[in-house]
Parts: C-alpha cells; sequence; structure tokens
C-alpha cells in the first residue's frame, strides 16, 4: 500500500535517476497556472540539498506545497500552490533542469448506461462480445472466449479514478484486487467516485467480463471527475515503479493508463524511465476522430514498450470518434462493451470509448506476457505479428493507419 500524506519538507524520500532539461517555461499570458512538475538535474539529488531548498522555500511570501516527491521516474517535485514569485525564483537556481506546467489529461470515454443487475443475461453469453472477437479471426458472434491463457502471474495497474475492488466480478476475498495500493495526494480515499476506473479494471481483467481474469489489479489513483493532472500521473508511475522494483515484477508489469492530454516533458521523461524497469504501457489512442497524438498514447512513436490502442465496433468499423494514423498501433473492441460499475457490487454498465480498448488490450498484454519468450521488450511487436488482418473498416485513406485487431486466441 502507498499512502501519500505530504507535509512540506517532513515526509520527503531519496531521489534517484536523472532528467534531460529543457528551457525553464512560464504560465501562458492571462492563464493562472498553480502546479508544476519540477525537475532537478542529475547531478542534485533531492535528499542532498532538501535543507536547502525547504530554507528557502520557507523565504517566500507564499510558500509552495510539496504534493510529491518523485524518487524513481523522476529526480524532482510536484509543486501546487506556486505562484509567480516561487516561480521566478526557481528559474534562478542551478539545480532546476527544468519545469513542467502540470495540466489536466481526460478520461478517453463516452458516457454510460446502467444496466439494471436483474435484467442482466448470462455474462458468459452475449454480454461481452469483445471477448468473443478477440479470440476468433472472422467474426462468428459465438460469445465464446477462448483465449490463449489468463493473465495469472502479471500486474495490471489500472492509472484512473479507483477500483471498486469489492465488486463480486473481482473477488476481492482472493487479493487479486489491491484496492488501496496508491492515492493522489488529497484524496479523501481509494474509492472510486467517478466509475471509469472500475470499468476499465473491469474490462482489462474481471472475472467473467474481462479479458485476464487470473491477472492482479492494482489500483493506482490518480484522477477525479476532472480528470488526472500531470502531477497526479507521474506520481502514480512514480509509485507503481517502486513496486515493481522492491518485488521484482519487472516483465509480469502491465500499465493502463485511459486518459490523454499534450506532450510535457516530464511525463515523457516518467513513462520512459517506467518502461526501462520493463513495464509495458498500454494507453488509449483517444476520441477525438484525428491523426493527431495525443499523449501518452503518442510516446508509442519513438517508445515500443507503449502500446497506443485505437477503438472498434461490433462490426469491425473504427469509431467515428477513434483517433487513427500511424502512430496507433492497435485496434480493439472498445464500444457497447458491458463492465462492473462503482455504484455497488453487482453494477454493470455499457461503456464505449478507446479507454475500454486500452483495457481489453491491456487484458490482453497480461495474457500473452505469459508465454514462453515473451517480455516486455518484444511484447507490442508479438501483438502486431498475431493481430487479424484487414477486418476493420472506416479506417480513414492516406492516414496510414494500420488494419490491425486484437487477437489473444490460439495460435
Amino acid at each position: 500500500m502507498v499512502v501519500l500524506v505530504w507535509r512540506f519538507v517532513l515526509l520527503l524520500s531519496a531521489v534517484v535517476g536523472g532528467i534531460s532539461g529543457l528551457p525553464f517555461r512560464k504560465a501562458a499570458d492571462g492563464e493562472e497556472v498553480s502546479d508544476y512538475v519540477v525537475a532537478f538535474k542529475p547531478e542534485y539529488v533531492v535528499t542532498k540539498i532538501l535543507e536547502q531548498v525547504s530554507r528557502q522555500f520557507d523565504l517566500l511570501k507564499r510558500p509552495p506545497r510539496v504534493d510529491y516527491v518523485y524518487d524513481h521516474v523522476l529526480n524532482g517535485l510536484g509543486l501546487s500552490d506556486v505562484n509567480s514569485e516561487t516561480l521566478e525564483w526557481l528559474e534562478k537556481q542551478d539545480y532546476v533542469a527544468y519545469v513542467d506546467e502540470s495540466h489536466m489529461l481526460t478520461a478517453d470515454s463516452n458516457p454510460c448506461i446502467t444496466v439494471s443487475p436483474t435484467s442482466r443475461q448470462n455474462y458468459n453469453n452475449q454480454l461481452n462480445w469483445g471477448l468473443d472477437r478477440i479470440t476468433e479471426r472472422a467474426p462468428t458472434n459465438s460469445y465464446s472466449f477462448d483465449p490463449s491463457g489468463t493473465g495469472s502471474g502479471t500486474f495490471i495497474y489500472v492509472m484512473d479514478s479507483g477500483v471498486r475492488c469489492s465488486h463480486v466480478q473481482f473477488d476481492d476475498t482472493t487479493g487479486r484486487c489491491d484496492d488501496d495500493f496508491f492515492k493522489y495526494s488529497g484524496a479523501p480515499n481509494y474509492d472510486d467516485s467517478v466509475g471509469h476506473g472500475t470499468q476499465v479494471a473491469g474490462v482489462a481483467a474481471a472475472d467473467d467480463l474481462g479479458a485476464a481474469p487470473a491477472a492482479i489489479i492494482k489500483n493506482v489513483k490518480i484522477a477525479d471527475s476532472s480528470g488526472a493532472s500531470e502531477l497526479q500521473i507521474v506520481a502514480g508511475l512514480n509509485a507503481i515503479v517502486a513496486d515493481v522494483t522492491a518485488y521484482n515484477r519487472s516483465n509480469n508489469c502491465v500499465i493502463v493508463i485511459s486518459y490523454s492530454g499534450a506532450h510535457l516533458t516530464s511525463l515523457n521523461t516518467s513513462i520512459t524511465n517506467a518502461t526501462d524497469e520493463d513495464c509495458v504501457i498500454v494507453s488509449s489512442a483517444g476520441n477525438g476522430d484525428s491523426v493527431v497524438p495525443v499523449y501518452p498514447a503518442g510516446y508509442s512513436v519513438t517508445n515500443t514498450k507503449v502500446i497506443a490502442v485505437g477503438n472498434t465496433n461490433k462490426q469491425d468499423k473504427r469509431h467515428c470518434a477513434s483517433n487513427h494514423g500511424s502512430w496507433v498501433n492497435i485496434y480493439a473492441p472498445g464500444s457497447n462493451i458491458y463492465t462492473p460499475h462503482k455504484s455497488d457490487d453487482n453494477d454493470i454498465v455499457k461503456v464505449k470509448g478507446t479507454s475500454f480498448s486500452a483495457a481489453i488490450t491491456g487484458g490482453g498484454a497480461a495474457i500473452v506476457l505469459q508465454e514462453a519468450g515473451v517480455d516486455a521488450s518484444n511484447l507490442r511487436q508479438k501483438l502486431i505479428d498475431r493481430a487479424s488482418l484487414n477486418y476493420i473498416t472506416l479506417l480513414p485513406a492516406g492516414t496510414n493507419s494500420h488494419n490491425r485487431l486484437l487477437y489473444v486466441g490460439a495460435v
């Protein structure tokens, strides 16, 4: 369990690792920006200069609040309540490599419809067509799910709004769903107050409705109803890498991020350092019907351990809102998918969006990681090599979009 109760100065931990710097960037004109990721130069380890930094902070008229110390994926701090005086002061410090304004990343999903538990049909019959589709080459609507594995021995870190691990679909009595792994600073609890995180976890690894029902689910709560800030995402990644390194979970680590936004240096650095620990990032391509990359999925262009996923429907059509283009590695079912919801332990909802295409691909990644000879370095290529080809329609011409549909059935 990772608990964040940050008080300025008193609870800072060791910082290791390096960063690549960019010039200091101030807030945009007219925009009030108060949260920043402050990346330190590699030669300045935070713990060695912490006392000096804290004394200087205390001299400012409005000291910033230290929400996070990044000691695995970044060498730096996550600060909030930063005013112009602090920005100017930070700019002059020799140990600061760069400062990133923390923007909000939004969930890549559409509104969902709750299904009454009394009206649900058999889980293994016709609720989740997506599971059927990813284990057959041509669509048959047989509603059978015959994957090559179950995800046993793998860990799916769901970076989202929280997970209702007590839901019957997560079999929480076995400890398969770790509900108190991480929560962002200021979150009142680990609960899912939005629903999105429980839904993503369900599509990835619910007992009956998920792709990898034997994978361990880690609740990485980095978002609320407003979205996820970069401060929170970097902090979640930091906690994941700490867990992976402490318990030797490299090459058994799948991180599902169903949020998207703009490129930031600190986000890219954190993603890179997470994948350097042999975690695979499965990220939603976004719902903008665009060829322009969104991030972190867009890091798939330069990082082979990042998998960008687009959305298809039951007719193998690209969903009209799904982003596309050469940077999207693979497509997967993500329209009208049934999954657990946060309202109570029996609720099921119908959802759509690239969020859930990423989730089912995250489960598929956990399945394939079980196979001999597969690890983080070749997992993405394995999924590409075995994808069902040329079934997807409505991929816009001239966009170099890959016609690859996720497949994790028998090979």
